[in-house]
């Protein structure tokens, strides 16, 4: 059972934290998204300092390819707009001063499913604000 469970593990989950049938993981670019600049560098930062970097850029098509592994993406995501950056680190560490550490500057991170959701303050906040920006 254990070796199931092992094997079962090992199977869904790639080193990147994405499910491996549906890890793209952390893309600075994926179809008209492109990472907001000073959000890529500080996660450029972070992984090279050990922090686990999970998503970056999102399409719509990848979104939804994430839904039908089980994972429970918004579909107003900030990510499809290049707004966002998830990492993997303790609730406790997910606050700005910490996040300065690594170069994140003005960002509004939150915690939420197991990572920490980082925005960059005064940018939009989902996908349909970004379009409605760009328009």
């Amino acid at each position: 059972m254990r070796f199931a469970i092992l094997l079962l593990f090992l199977m869904i989950f790639a080193p990147d934290g994405q499910a491996a049938s549906c890890g793209a993981g952390c893309q600075r670019t994926m179809g008209s998204c492109r990472v907001n600049e000073a959000l890529w560098g500080a996660a450029m930062t972070a992984r090279q300092a050990g922090l686990r970097v999970t998503s970056c850029c999102r399409s719509p098509a990848y979104n939804r390819q994430l839904r039908a592994c089980g994972y429970f993406p918004s579909p107003s995501s900030s990510h499809m707009s290049g707004n966002a950056i998830d990492l993997i680190i303790s609730p406790g560490l997910c606050r700005p001063e910490t996040l300065r550490r690594y170069g994140f500057d003005r960002v509004c991170p939150h915690y939420h499913y197991g990572h920490c959701h980082i925005t960059q303050c005064g940018t939009p906040r989902t996908y349909q604000a970004a379009q409605r920006r760009a328009r």
